[in-house]
């Protein structure tokens, strides 16, 4: 009997210790680990916000640079209209290709030409009258086209494109059509000053959602989401971006690409043919401290649960030992030892 006392007050001795160990220790953990992940979930949460909103306006700034850029180009074609010697049959050919040449100087373009309205080129004789941006320009409109495939060269070019009025005289009558081929390489160039992290870039695309201005040149006029979504499931979050943006709308998407985390920014090019720049953003570019500041909550929860356990072991011993020596002279009187001392 009196052996059964004594297990059983080691047993309630070591019961007491343990369970004011766990405890202690349990919501010590519980604690660190809901302030954690609440401190965790709030960083991330923000740090996102900031992001989305940052690469979008950073969009479309990028998009009226484009759109700036667009109309230098599109200013030489119209600067060139309106010359009124252009649209003087008594000015020789040999004057207006001199005409034509200087203007090609002072812009940086190349291949100037000038069309009648029926689309025949003064210089070679070729018929252009088919072409997309002679009857655009024929309506009254500057044109500035996508990237095509030459038939002279047999490279992507660019045309630029603009009415030739009467006199000089912008908003009369159209005598015709001037062009121009700006530099093959202005859209990449364009968009390779687009920067907005170590590995971010941006891409054109045309009203047709087709890639026209991209860092991996091979994929220009060879990409289009839209279409290779239907077949390719993993590009539906870029398809979808890339509808929004054909559309005129701006704003941004999560897409992942080559298992990495990217925020896609898109916006409408003013002034041009329902162009539309897209901005990738890496994530790790932005959230790289957003990430730290995730594993010091992890140490510092590790840390403090370390400290709570050797806190609790002390103040577990603190109050079962004495538990523990009040237990030992209960059993010493239960055996009929009344002259042992407490302490």
């Amino acid at each position: 009997m009196k052996f059964k006392l004594r297990r059983k007050g080691e047993g309630k001795n070591k019961s007491i210790k343990t369970e004011l160990t766990l405890t202690i220790v349990f919501f010590a953990v519980f604690c660190c680990l809901f302030l954690g992940a609440i401190t965790s979930y709030l960083n991330y949460k923000s740090s996102n916000n900031v992001l989305s909103k940052t690469v979008v306006e950073t969009t479309k700034q990028a998009a009226k640079t484009v759109s700036q850029k667009i109309i230098n180009v599109q200013n030489a074609a119209i600067q060139t209209g309106i010359i009124k010697e252009i649209s003087d049959p008594k000015i020789s050919k040999e004057e207006k290709q001199s005409i034509i040449s200087r203007q090609e100087k002072l812009y940086g373009l190349s291949i100037g030409q000038i069309m009648d309205v029926n689309g025949k080129e003064l210089f070679s004789g070729k018929d252009y009258s088919g072409r997309d941006y002679f009857k655009i320009s024929m309506s009254g409109k500057v044109y500035l086209s996508s990237p095509v495939l030459s038939k002279v060269t047999g490279q992507l070019t660019l045309v630029v494109s603009a009415p030739i009025w009467e006199n000089g005289v912008q908003g009369g009558k159209i005598i015709g059509v001037v062009t121009f081929d700006p530099d093959k390489d202005l859209l990449n160039e364009i968009v390779a000053d687009i920067k907005i992290g170590e590995k971010s870039y941006a891409y054109l695309l045309n009203n047709e959602g087709t890639t026209i201005a991209h860092k991996n040149t091979s994929l220009i006029n060879e990409e289009n989401t839209i279409k290779q979504s239907e077949t390719n499931k993993s590009l539906v979050p870029f398809a979808e971006a890339d509808k929004k943006l054909i559309s005129g709308q701006a704003g941004c998407a999560d897409v992942e690409s080559n298992g990495q985390g990217w925020v896609l920014g898109y916006a409408p090019v003013e002034n041009s043919n329902g162009w539309g720049v897209g901005v990738m953003v890496n994530k790790d570019d932005f959230l790289g401290e957003m990430y730290t500041s995730i594993i010091t909550t992890i140490i510092l929860a590790i840390v403090f649960t370390i400290l709570a356990f050797i806190v609790a072991m002390r103040l577990s011993n603190k109050i079962g030992n004495p538990l523990k020596e009040c237990s030992e002279r209960l059993k010493k009187l239960a055996e009929g030892d009344l002259n042992s001392e407490t302490t």
